[in-house]
């Protein structure tokens, strides 16, 4: 936090009239204000300024990642709006600056959870959609990662299969480290909070909405049904992946950036699939997907 301060200091960020306080990392009109035209100004001072923000979100503050991506992308050419933006995220640090990722996790917790994302607006400069990827072990959050997918679609259902699926890629990584140590634990659980794509990685059967995708990519709903891994919904308002895909509000951006930083705050998630599991069924499908019995009962959630 003293390295913190000194950033603040030197950028003159510590004061207030020239950098206010902020609730959320960016303006909530971002995607749609950046398009407008603006003066250009220099950019290697932007560049300092936002270079020092991500090198604070690869260290203690992951959950910061994805607005300084959106704003790099004007790095090299930036206006006045993204250097008011810039401004802005660095108010949000300070008044945030006391937070920093948690290392270690909750004994109690045994598994790797992974959570998973996809925005349904494309990227205003490159036109891609972005995925968000927030992985625990034990309980801890080990990894976070935004970008772009890597596979163009029209579709949000399509969207948040690809995230699922580099979340899957992501997660396979953290697997065989952890198998190669010796280490064994419960196949890995994965949460989306898009009931589509729910229906797509939970299906026996392909249907003509999957047949749109390659087969290669299939690979998701190969590890359900071997059981490798468990997928369960879960409702937009606790995906702390949308922390990485979009900007929020100020009361949803506080409980997710809790829930990422603070190990804890990871057993209201828990918490959650646990009432799931009991259930022992998929909830919130319509009547035509429950009567359809393509969810197999015991891996639903």
């Amino acid at each position: 936090m003293i390295e913190l301060s000194i950033t603040l200091t030197e950028y003159g960020f510590s004061d207030e009239s020239v950098c206010k306080t902020r609730s959320t990392p960016l303006d909530s009109k971002f995607i749609e204000r950046s398009k407008l035209p603006y003066e250009s100004i220099a950019p290697t001072p932007i560049q300092q300024k936002l270079g020092s923000a991500l090198y604070l979100a690869v260290r203690t503050r992951p959950d910061i990642m994805a607005y300084c991506q959106m704003l790099a992308v004007y790095a090299s050419n930036p206006n006045t709006y993204i250097e008011e933006q810039v401004v802005w995220l660095w108010g949000y640090i300070k008044k945030t600056k006391r937070e920093k990722l948690v290392i270690g996790g909750v004994p109690a917790q045994k598994d790797l959870l992974a959570v998973c994302d996809a925005s349904h607006i494309e990227d205003p400069f490159f036109g891609w959609r972005r995925g968000c990827t927030v992985l625990y072990l034990n309980g801890g959050c080990i990894g976070f990662k935004s970008e772009n997918l890597a596979n163009k679609t029209n579709s949000s259902t399509g969207s948040e299969y690809f995230s699922a699926l580099a979340t899957l890629q992501m997660s396979q990584h953290v697997v065989n480290i952890i198998e190669e140590l010796g280490q064994f634990f419960n196949e890995p659980t994965m949460l989306v909070d898009n009931l589509s794509t729910l229906s797509m990685i939970m299906s026996i059967a392909l249907t003509p909405q999957m047949k749109a995708i390659a087969g290669k990519y299939h690979v998701l709903r190969q590890h359900v049904l071997e059981k490798k891994l468990r997928v369960f919904h879960i409702p937009t308002d606790l995906n702390v992946a949308d922390l990485g895909t979009k900007i929020l509000s100020q009361e949803k951006t506080t409980t997710f950036r809790r829930q990422i930083l603070n190990p804890m705050k990871y057993l209201d998630i828990m918490n959650f699939i646990a009432e799931r599991e009991r259930s022992g069924r998929v909830e919130n499908l319509t009547k035509s997907e429950k009567a359809s019995g393509r969810f197999p009962s015991s891996r639903g959630g």
